[in-house]
């Protein structure tokens, strides 16, 4: 079977979309949004407010990242492939979870460059991008863990019908 110019357009941004989330793409935005957490805090909250904010500033990002895709998924039409590509992965991270502190991983390693480059050496920085790099390393080891094991159940793909 044949696609049209059409087709191919929207599968090319079917990968696309689905590729955001995955690879170099989803650990260089993630790796972003570490990078901008401590001056997107200062800009909102002043620089002079305690370090300490970066903690709940951290948790309504992480929040924030969850939200957004659900409403844009919610809102916008995407192909009954996509959405079920998304299903298969919100599913994996429900029954996992490692899914999603896998992402900590990126933002804590762009907090620390952050600190690196900015030389804003604050005990409680260095802290939180440190514990998102243990929390992110041992959700993926986890992860490597139950993908190699066959005892444990991965969601797939429910069958689609494509409209003609």
């Amino acid at each position: 079977m044949q696609m049209n110019g059409k087709e191919s357009g929207e599968r090319a941004i079917d990968l696309f979309l689905l590729g955001l989330d995955e690879g170099v793409i989803g650990a260089a935005y993630r790796g972003l949004i570490g990078f901008i957490l401590i001056p997107a805090k200062q800009f909102l909250m002043g620089s002079q407010g305690s370090d300490w904010a970066i903690v709940p500033f951290l948790l309504i990002t992480l929040f924030v990242l969850r939200l957004v895709p659900a409403l844009v998924r919610k809102l916008l039409p995407f192909s009954a492939e996509l959405k079920e590509a998304w299903f298969v992965r919100r599913r994996t991270a429900k029954l996992y979870d490692s899914y999603q502190w896998r992402k900590v991983t990126w933002i804590g390693a762009g907090l620390l460059f952050y600190i690196v480059v900015s030389r804003q050496f604050s005990t409680v920085y260095i802290s939180l991008s440190v514990l998102c790099l243990i929390a992110g390393a041992g959700a993926a080891l986890r992860w490597r863990v139950i993908l190699a094991d066959g005892r444990f159940p991965k969601p797939v793909a429910r069958k689609i019908k494509r409209l003609a």
